[in-house]
């Protein structure tokens, strides 16, 4: 049997409209006055993370320090391609960080010492979901350093938010110590 185009979208609306007719105002996303589930994220998988060396030493004053990895890290192009979202971000995570550690040791970089400097970051979240997404081998005061980037959100929020913080640490290679930190908030 065919229906006429009007009855068909009709029908079409009314059996979508209960779907979304149980929303809560939390779960529309204001900006497009859509349901939340529906915003947009981009989420490269484990392959697409980075360790590379950057020959540039970190400044040593400390102002300029936080200025430069919030412009250098922070404000850079990966953050944008690790906006996954948050439910399953711990398997995710493991991933990720076996990821990085793999590679930094195919780059003949001392993938223990980044092994190390990763779990203290992840001892670090509290409560907060982590991906680490980049590995940057650098030197602050002729020492060496990790620069880790982290995105991060809220465990307590929607599963279907993504991680669109972003965190930046600054990780002695050899003591593990935590020398940096930058966040949004």
């Amino acid at each position: 049997m065919k229906y006429p185009k009007a009855l068909f979208l009709i029908i079409l609306i009314l059996h979508i409209t209960p779907a979304y007719g149980n929303l809560l105002a939390d779960d529309i996303n204001p900006a497009t006055n859509a349901p939340a589930d529906t915003i947009g994220f981009v989420c490269l998988d484990s392959n697409h993370v980075s360790v590379e060396v950057i020959e540039e030493p970190l400044p040593s004053d400390s102002a300029k320090l936080e200025e430069f990895l919030w412009q250098t890290f922070a404000q850079g192009p990966e953050p944008e391609k690790f906006t996954c979202p948050v439910s399953g971000w711990a398997l995710k995570s493991q991933a990720f960080i076996r990821t990085l550690i793999r590679k930094a040791a195919a780059d003949s970089l001392d993938s223990l010492s980044l092994k190390n400097c990763l779990g203290k970051v992840m001892e670090d979240r509290g409560k907060n979901a982590y991906l680490p997404i980049g590995a940057k081998y650098m030197h602050y005061r002729n020492s060496p350093v990790w620069v880790i980037l982290v995105n991060w959100e809220w465990t307590d929020v929607s599963s279907r938010e993504v991680l669109g913080h972003i965190r930046v640490y600054v990780m002695d290679a050899h003591t593990f110590r935590k020398i940096a930190f930058v966040t949004c908030s």
